[in-house]
Protein backbone atom coordinates (compact mmCIF):
# COMPACT_ATOMS: atom_id res chain seq x y z
CA UNK A 1 0.00 0.00 0.00
CA UNK A 2 1.36 3.41 -0.99
CA UNK A 3 1.67 6.21 1.52
CA UNK A 4 2.23 9.16 -0.83
CA UNK A 5 3.25 10.20 -4.33
CA UNK A 6 6.47 12.13 -4.90
CA UNK A 7 6.89 14.44 -7.89
CA UNK A 8 10.55 15.03 -8.68
CA UNK A 9 11.86 18.08 -10.48
CA UNK A 10 13.09 17.65 -14.06
CA UNK A 11 16.55 16.14 -14.11
CA UNK A 12 19.64 18.00 -15.31
CA UNK A 13 20.38 15.47 -18.08
CA UNK A 14 18.10 17.06 -20.72
CA UNK A 15 14.82 15.43 -19.65
CA UNK A 16 12.10 18.06 -19.53
CA UNK A 17 9.20 16.30 -17.86
CA UNK A 18 9.00 15.77 -14.12
CA UNK A 19 8.98 12.17 -12.98
CA UNK A 20 6.12 10.92 -10.89
CA UNK A 21 7.03 8.06 -8.60
CA UNK A 22 4.89 6.15 -6.18
CA UNK A 23 6.81 5.50 -2.98
CA UNK A 24 6.21 4.08 0.44
CA UNK A 25 8.47 4.13 3.47
CA UNK A 26 10.34 0.97 4.35
CA UNK A 27 10.10 -0.33 7.83
CA UNK A 28 13.78 0.47 8.48
CA UNK A 29 14.67 4.07 9.28
CA UNK A 30 12.49 5.94 6.78
CA UNK A 31 14.18 4.78 3.57
CA UNK A 32 11.96 4.69 0.49
CA UNK A 33 11.04 1.95 -1.94
CA UNK A 34 10.12 2.77 -5.53
CA UNK A 35 7.30 0.65 -6.87
CA UNK A 36 6.76 1.25 -10.59
CA UNK A 37 3.37 0.14 -11.80
CA UNK A 38 2.93 -1.92 -14.95
CA UNK A 39 1.56 1.04 -16.95
CA UNK A 40 4.65 3.11 -15.98
CA UNK A 41 7.07 0.58 -17.51
CA UNK A 42 6.90 1.88 -21.11
CA UNK A 43 7.59 5.40 -19.87
CA UNK A 44 10.48 4.18 -17.76
CA UNK A 45 11.91 2.26 -20.70
CA UNK A 46 11.54 5.32 -22.94
CA UNK A 47 13.26 7.49 -20.34
CA UNK A 48 16.06 4.92 -19.92
CA UNK A 49 16.49 4.83 -23.70
CA UNK A 50 16.68 8.61 -23.75
CA UNK A 51 19.31 8.60 -21.03
CA UNK A 52 21.29 5.93 -22.89
CA UNK A 53 21.05 7.92 -26.11
CA UNK A 54 22.20 11.05 -24.30
CA UNK A 55 25.08 9.16 -22.73
CA UNK A 56 26.16 7.76 -26.10
CA UNK A 57 26.00 11.23 -27.71
CA UNK A 58 28.08 12.67 -24.88
CA UNK A 59 30.63 9.87 -25.11
CA UNK A 60 30.83 10.30 -28.90
CA UNK A 61 31.40 14.05 -28.51
CA UNK A 62 34.12 13.34 -25.95
CA UNK A 63 35.78 10.82 -28.27
CA UNK A 64 35.69 13.33 -31.17
CA UNK A 65 37.24 16.03 -29.00
CA UNK A 66 39.91 13.66 -27.74
CA UNK A 67 40.74 12.47 -31.28
CA UNK A 68 40.96 16.06 -32.47
CA UNK A 69 43.31 16.93 -29.63
CA UNK A 70 45.43 13.85 -30.34
CA UNK A 71 45.58 14.70 -34.05
CA UNK A 72 46.87 18.17 -33.18
CA UNK A 73 49.50 16.65 -30.91
CA UNK A 74 50.46 14.19 -33.66
CA UNK A 75 50.91 17.00 -36.19
CA UNK A 76 53.01 19.05 -33.79
CA UNK A 77 55.11 16.04 -32.87
CA UNK A 78 55.69 15.12 -36.52
CA UNK A 79 56.76 18.69 -37.33
CA UNK A 80 59.23 18.62 -34.43
CA UNK A 81 60.64 15.28 -35.63
CA UNK A 82 61.17 16.68 -39.13
CA UNK A 83 62.87 19.80 -37.75
CA UNK A 84 65.11 17.63 -35.55
CA UNK A 85 66.02 15.39 -38.50
CA UNK A 86 66.96 18.41 -40.64
CA UNK A 87 69.14 19.85 -37.88
CA UNK A 88 70.79 16.45 -37.41
CA UNK A 89 71.62 16.35 -41.14
CA UNK A 90 73.24 19.80 -40.94
CA UNK A 91 75.19 18.71 -37.86
CA UNK A 92 76.39 15.55 -39.63
CA UNK A 93 77.59 17.64 -42.57
CA UNK A 94 79.55 19.93 -40.26
CA UNK A 95 81.02 16.97 -38.36
CA UNK A 96 81.95 15.20 -41.58
CA UNK A 97 83.72 18.28 -42.94
CA UNK A 98 85.50 18.72 -39.61
CA UNK A 99 86.62 15.09 -39.74
CA UNK A 100 87.87 15.54 -43.29
CA UNK A 101 89.81 18.67 -42.27
CA UNK A 102 91.31 16.89 -39.24
CA UNK A 103 92.44 13.88 -41.32
CA UNK A 104 93.85 16.27 -43.95
CA UNK A 105 95.80 18.15 -41.25
CA UNK A 106 97.62 14.91 -40.38
CA UNK A 107 99.25 14.94 -43.80
CA UNK A 108 96.76 12.87 -45.82
CA UNK A 109 95.63 14.43 -49.08
CA UNK A 110 92.29 16.28 -48.75
CA UNK A 111 90.67 14.17 -51.46
CA UNK A 112 91.73 10.94 -49.79
CA UNK A 113 90.55 12.13 -46.36
CA UNK A 114 87.12 13.01 -47.86
CA UNK A 115 87.01 9.55 -49.43
CA UNK A 116 87.82 7.90 -46.07
CA UNK A 117 85.11 9.85 -44.22
CA UNK A 118 82.55 9.32 -47.00
CA UNK A 119 83.29 5.58 -47.07
CA UNK A 120 82.86 5.31 -43.31
CA UNK A 121 79.48 7.06 -43.45
CA UNK A 122 78.47 4.87 -46.41
CA UNK A 123 79.21 1.67 -44.45
CA UNK A 124 77.31 3.01 -41.42
CA UNK A 125 74.33 3.90 -43.66
CA UNK A 126 74.43 0.44 -45.25
CA UNK A 127 74.35 -1.19 -41.80
CA UNK A 128 71.34 0.93 -40.74
CA UNK A 129 69.57 0.19 -44.05
CA UNK A 130 70.00 -3.58 -43.79
CA UNK A 131 68.98 -3.62 -40.13
CA UNK A 132 65.84 -1.56 -40.89
CA UNK A 133 64.98 -3.76 -43.87
CA UNK A 134 65.23 -6.86 -41.69
CA UNK A 135 62.95 -5.33 -39.03
CA UNK A 136 60.38 -4.31 -41.64
CA UNK A 137 60.11 -7.71 -43.31
CA UNK A 138 56.63 -9.20 -43.64
CA UNK A 139 57.52 -12.04 -41.28
CA UNK A 140 58.51 -9.65 -38.48
CA UNK A 141 55.44 -7.45 -38.97
CA UNK A 142 52.95 -10.32 -38.87
CA UNK A 143 50.74 -10.10 -35.75
CA UNK A 144 51.76 -13.50 -34.39
CA UNK A 145 50.24 -13.04 -30.91
CA UNK A 146 46.93 -11.96 -32.41
CA UNK A 147 46.85 -14.96 -34.74
CA UNK A 148 47.71 -17.29 -31.85
CA UNK A 149 44.95 -15.80 -29.67
CA UNK A 150 42.40 -16.03 -32.48
CA UNK A 151 43.25 -19.69 -33.10
CA UNK A 152 42.90 -20.35 -29.37
CA UNK A 153 39.53 -18.52 -29.26
CA UNK A 154 38.21 -20.46 -32.26
CA UNK A 155 39.30 -23.73 -30.64
CA UNK A 156 37.58 -22.75 -27.37
CA UNK A 157 34.36 -21.86 -29.16
CA UNK A 158 34.43 -25.11 -31.14
CA UNK A 159 35.01 -27.05 -27.93
CA UNK A 160 32.19 -25.24 -26.12
CA UNK A 161 29.71 -25.79 -28.95
CA UNK A 162 30.95 -29.31 -29.81
CA UNK A 163 31.43 -28.44 -33.49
Amino acid sequence: MLCHIRIAKPCANRCTTPTITAVRPKKAEGSIVIEPRAHELPGLLTEAGGHLSSLLRTELALAKAELSQNATRLGTGAAMLVAGALLALVALNVLASSLVAWIASTGVAPGLSALIVGGGFLFAALGFFLSGKRRLSAKNLRPSRLAKNLRRDVATIKEATHV
